[in-house]
C-alpha cells in the first residue's frame, strides 16, 4: 500500500529548525554526565535475594 502524498507537501516554516537548535544547547564538558542513571529494578531485587538467601543460610 502507496503512503498518501499529503505528507509530502507538508513543510515546516523555514525556521523550525535554527528554533529546535536554541531549545536544545550542549550541555558543558564539566555537567555533562554527572547525572546518576536510575537504579536497575532488576539488579535490586536480585540483590534483595541474594541477601535473604544469605541471611536464611545462617
Amino acid at each position: 500500500m502507496r503512503e498518501s502524498t499529503k505528507l509530502d507537501k507538508t513543510k515546516l516554516p523555514g525556521d523550525t529548525y535554527e528554533k529546535w537548535l536554541g531549545t536544545n544547547k550542549e550541555r558543558s564538558k564539566k555537567t555533562r554526565g554527572s547525572e546518576t542513571p536510575a537504579p536497575d529494578s532488576y539488579e535490586t531485587w536480585i540483590g534483595k535475594r541474594v541477601e535473604t538467601k544469605l541471611k536464611e543460610q545462617d
